[in-house]
């Protein structure tokens, strides 16, 4: 069903780093996240964004992809990234939904003109299947503390 969106998402994720490169991509992602979100500010504090955005923006945009590639994966890995995020008192989805946002909003802000309403669609709807996939992972994990 998604063979075609999976095909889209990569290309945009490599032909947004020919353009920008990771670091760039990374920074562009995290600074975007913080700006929508200042409150996980805190959770950042001790380490530069320089530091890990290459990583992070790695991770978001592998869950994107492994949301509709490997459904039952994705939902184990964010299940663990759930609970490695309490070190740092983060127990809200909308966490994770605003990296999410921030990935797809910083690839289109790299394609810039190359963006249609095609790729518009199939990330939105590629989007919305990892937001699923988090809520469940959110639902389960508090589930298991009880």
């Amino acid at each position: 069903m998604y063979s075609e969106h999976e095909s889209t998402i990569r290309d945009n994720l490599d032909l947004a780093t020919i353009k920008q490169g990771h670091q760039q991509l990374g920074e562009s992602m995290l600074k975007l996240f913080l700006k929508r979100y200042p409150e996980a500010q805190t959770i950042f504090n001790s380490t530069p964004v320089s530091g890990f955005s290459v990583t992070k923006f790695r991770i978001i945009s592998d869950h994107i992809l492994d949301s509709i590639t490997r459904p039952e994966y994705a939902a184990h890995n964010i299940f663990s990234e759930i609970y490695r995020h309490r070190y740092f008192d983060v127990y809200d989805a909308e966490y994770y939904y605003g990296l999410i946002d921030a990935c797809r909003d910083t690839v289109e802000e790299a394609l810039a003109d190359e963006w249609t309403p095609e790729i518009n669609q199939h990330w939105n709807e590629v989007v919305q299947a990892a937001k699923a996939t988090i809520q469940q992972a959110v639902r389960e994990s508090l589930a298991a503390d009880k």
